[in-house]
């Protein structure tokens, strides 16, 4: 599951006869040019998507109305031109404002990771630091919090392997919820180019 954004710029693709096999050659040309044509095309899975309207909100972009609503359902809701541009061009200013005060390597924007409350970090910080501070964790609900599982099912070298769970690695504690609702800036970027080239879009 997931979100799929379908930009004005799709419609300068024609469109290839929807009842031919999904592996006809114009069927797979059709989906090559729309990863082509700047502005066409973006998708995020459900926990990666969460993070950018989120950050959309906190630039003063949408409401909290939309947030909530328009951003957060595949109900096509509709983002005319000028307010795409709008958010494509102060996602790609914010970023520029990272790269500077977080040092962040801009070639390397694969490596940082937005949260869903909009902090930069690089990866390492996030799975070793962020995600295991108190307030951002909860007890394994595959072990009841006891880094010890005991269902049966798993067991021997894989029980072993996995420290005695599977979902804790025998810690007890795992990153809530929260911490998994997260994209990495280079995701963001492509997000942000999207918006800006789409000429408006849908959220599907």
């Amino acid at each position: 599951m997931g979100f799929d954004l379908t930009g004005k710029m799709n419609e300068t693709i024609p469109e290839p006869d929807w009842d031919l096999k999904y592996d006809h050659p114009d069927i797979r040309g059709y989906f090559k040019k729309r990863a082509e044509v700047k502005g066409a095309y973006f998708r995020a899975n459900c926990w990666s998507w969460r993070a950018i309207p989120e950050l959309v909100y906190s630039l003063d972009l949408i409401t909290q109305e939309e947030l909530n609503g328009d951003w957060a359902y595949n109900d096509f809701a509709e983002v005319p031109a000028s307010k795409a541009k709008e958010i494509g061009h102060a996602i790609l200013d914010w970023m520029d404002c990272m790269v500077v005060t977080k040092e962040l390597v801009e070639e390397d924007l694969d490596k940082y990771i937005l949260t869903h409350d909009c902090q930069v970090m690089g990866e390492m910080e996030f799975n070793e630091v962020w995600t295991k501070l108190p307030e951002n964790q909860e007890d394994c609900s595959i072990c009841d919090g006891t880094g010890d599982r005991t269902d049966g099912v798993i067991e021997g070298d894989w029980k072993k392997q996995c420290n005695g769970c599977n979902g804790c690695h025998g810690e007890g504690k795992v990153g809530n919820w929260e911490t998994k609702y997260c994209t990495y800036m280079s995701h963001l970027k492509e997000f942000a180019e999207f918006a800006s080239a789409s000429g408006g879009f849908n959220i599907g």
